[in-house]
């Protein structure tokens, strides 16, 4: 077979067999099934790869639980200059910590064989974290606040990108692929704190 591209392919099988091109439902058949058959390949790991990233992504998943607490615990507690606006990007980005990115490390996890039990037990969740979780100290004062949240989104963005390339690294595409829809999430949260920082200092 002359290449390996998906329109190659389909070429070398349309001359092999002396049948027309088929029309792009075809394609999009033959293009899904490449794609099912790579992710099943992604989970045939060897078990310290597929231990290796599940570590890492063990440790994000306590991370995402206590970004969530951050967000949703001082929120209805916030006062003066946009306190509105901020307490609802916060409910919002506390949703998508702990109902969408939560769950879909739990659910890689679970993909990959492998369970959590460091987080199982609450007492576990900021030991086993590596981003250090902020006490919010003054409600009343939105500046700090948001500054601990920055931090802690930094730290979610560097963690993200070290699982990336470690899947990357281990032919773990799945994975990737995941971390980087969750890591975008991460900068559009750090976009949205530093907005309203701006707005604070201005």
């Amino acid at each position: 077979m002359p290449t390996c591209s998906l329109h190659g392919t389909i070429n070398y099988i349309s001359s092999k067999f002396n049948v027309g091109l088929p029309d792009i439902s075809f394609y999009n058949m033959v293009r899904d099934f490449a794609s099912y058959i790579s992710d099943s390949l992604d989970d045939i790991l060897p078990d310290e790869s597929r231990l290796s990233i599940c570590n890492e992504l063990e440790i994000a998943a306590a991370e995402e639980i206590l970004a969530f607490y951050a967000y949703r615990v001082v929120s209805p507690y916030l006062v003066g200059q946009e306190r509105a606006n901020i307490e609802e990007f916060f409910n919002a980005t506390a949703k998508d910590e702990l109902d969408d990115h939560f769950v879909k490390l739990l659910n890689r996890m679970n993909e990959l064989q492998y369970v959590p039990t460091h987080i199982f037990d609450f007492a576990n969740i900021q030991s086993t974290a590596e981003c250090e979780y902020h006490t919010p100290e003054n409600v009343s004062e939105l500046v700090p606040i948001l500054e601990q949240n920055i931090e802690s989104e930094e730290c979610a963005i560097r963690h993200y990108q070290r699982i990336i390339d470690l899947s990357r690294d281990l032919g773990d595409y799945t994975t990737e692929r995941l971390v980087k829809e969750i890591q975008a999430d991460e900068y559009d949260h750090l976009s949205g704190l530093n907005d309203f920082l701006a707005d604070l200092r201005s």
